[in-house]
């Protein structure tokens, strides 16, 4: 037997809310991307991250 994919009415429509939603997220992560990128660059990585910087207490 064939393997049939769904029928594209049982997924829900993409909205233009969440394309906007979706292009935000990915700048945002870029932005962070770059200021992380430009820290290490400019300071080298062990000035941005220090010993033991991943604890929280």
């Amino acid at each position: 037997m064939p393997h049939q994919d769904p029928p594209s009415t049982l997924r829900a429509p993409e909205t233009p809310e969440i394309k906007e939603r979706r292009r935000q997220a990915r700048g945002l992560l870029l932005i962070a991307f770059a200021v992380l990128a430009a820290s290490v660059l400019r300071a080298g990585v062990h000035r941005v991250f220090t010993t033991g910087w991943w604890h929280l207490w």
